[in-house]
């Protein structure tokens, strides 16, 4: 483990030797993106090193040592890097299927790397790439050797489809991204439903989700939205938000439905669905915007800043993210008595909107939930039906990710139950 330190120390701002191959350290570390004025999803999918995230897997090491395999994102994609200790680089290990798809590095097994190629469609297509190949001077697909792929049922074969997106606002060089699901040559009019993920530093890539099928499946396509300080897409957009949540990351994600409504259809029906920061934003968007959203589902939502400083067991992350501040350790919870500070956090609280609100609610919360004490949910829960909104509440017997699989299942039937109810939509 004492080659990971310096690895990681050397590559945290590295730079691109040649176009996605080869990549070597280098500070003051910058994206390029060649066309920023591309139209609403025609967006090319990017293969610029961002940098280095997620685990490594368990099984890193080839049996001789000289390689270690490292998963990471670039942009909305999950790809991988082989690390050669021997000539001291590191090396993008490219899809044999092209850049409409995603990486998982599951393994090293001797030389050789299981590799699981995913899409918006694809759960699974396990590959095995031969690490002695990477000498080779001409590199072809006929390195990659397929083992299992899943069976498509002849209907579903291609009905699935997907697009990216990619903007840039405020004319800055950090971009959104998103991801348009949806089926193939459709003429209805379905409704689209925005998923916006937590974090706020995390990403939703192009892999294969069961949620998002099964939405597509039942009627709806899908928008999955990655705002700047998603992670995949460098430093720069790590910081951006800092300090600004509630605005940047709401402005990205009006914007990306604004776009994506552009260029499929104007006047449909638009659900937003998200949990933990994803609240920060949905709360804020159903405020700001009370007649554009039909539907709303929040899962241990993120409605009240200063709630979340008081009671969540991040209080650093309230004060990193609202403020941009260090959390003092030492001295614990100490800044009410910054009526400034204090004031800020409230301001920026979507629960501050409650009385602009018009979209039907439906919250799901986890009464174990220590991130995102449940008791925040019940407050903004007990606000919308003091106003009169449609809203449902569901408490689970469970913590911040309701993912047991009765929680998980209960939730997704519910949302389904809940849209269809309040957008008068045919069985």
């Amino acid at each position: 483990m004492h080659l990971i330190g310096p690895l990681l120390t050397n590559y945290i701002l590295p730079c691109v030797d040649a176009p996605g191959r080869f990549l070597s350290n280098g500070e003051n570390h910058s994206v390029n993106y060649s066309n920023p004025t591309t139209a609403p999803f025609k967006a090319e999918w990017d293969t610029q090193f961002k940098g280095l995230y997620g685990s490594i897997p368990l099984r890193c090491y080839s049996s001789d040592g000289r390689y270690l395999l490292l998963s990471s994102l670039c942009g909305s994609r999950n790809v991988l890097y082989i690390y050669d200790f021997t000539e001291q680089k590191m090396i993008s290990l490219d899809s044999p299927l092209g850049v409409n798809t995603s990486m998982i590095g599951l393994a090293i097994f001797g030389h050789y790397v299981a590799v699981n190629i995913v899409d918006c469609r694809t759960p699974f297509r396990l590959y095995v790439f031969d690490l002695r190949t990477l000498d080779k001077k001409d590199k072809d697909t006929n390195d990659w050797n397929l083992i299992v792929e899943h069976e498509f049922k002849k209907e579903e074969k291609n009905k699935i489809e997907w697009n990216l997106d990619r903007f840039f606002p405020d004319n800055e060089s950090i971009p959104v991204e998103s991801i348009y699901v949806h089926v193939h040559d459709t003429q209805s009019k379905r409704p689209l439903m925005v998923l916006i993920h937590g974090g706020p530093n995390s990403a939703v890539t192009l892999n294969y989700y069961i949620g998002v099928v099964a939405y597509v499946s039942l009627g709806f396509d899908m928008l999955i939205v990655n705002y700047r300080g998603s992670t995949g897409f460098g430093q720069a957009s790590i910081d951006k938000l800092l300090g600004n949540i509630s605005k940047t990351d709401v402005q990205d994600c009006h914007e990306a439905i604004r776009r994506c409504l552009e260029y499929t259809e104007s006047s449909r029906p638009v659900i937003l669905i998200g949990g933990s920061h994803a609240g920060v934003i949905i709360g804020r968007l159903i405020g700001e915007y009370p007649n554009e959203y039909a539907a709303a589902v929040l899962r241990n939502p993120v409605t009240d800043l200063l709630h979340t400083y008081a009671t969540s067991d991040i209080p650093d992350w309230a004060l990193a993210q609202s403020v941009n501040g260090q959390f003092d350790f030492e001295t614990g919870r100490n800044r009410f008595a910054d009526t400034s500070f204090v004031t800020y956090l409230i301001e920026r609280s979507s629960i501050r909107l409650i009385d602009q609100i018009k979209t039907p609610v439906l919250l799901q919360l986890g009464k174990k939930d220590k991130r995102v004490p449940y008791s925040m949910g019940l407050c903004y829960y007990q606000c919308l039906k003091a106003n009169k909104i449609p809203t449902k509440l569901y408490v689970y017997d469970s913590n911040h990710g309701l993912s047991e699989t009765s929680c998980a299942s209960d939730c997704f039937v519910n949302t389904i139950l809940f849209i269809h109810e309040h957008l008068n939509l045919s069985s």
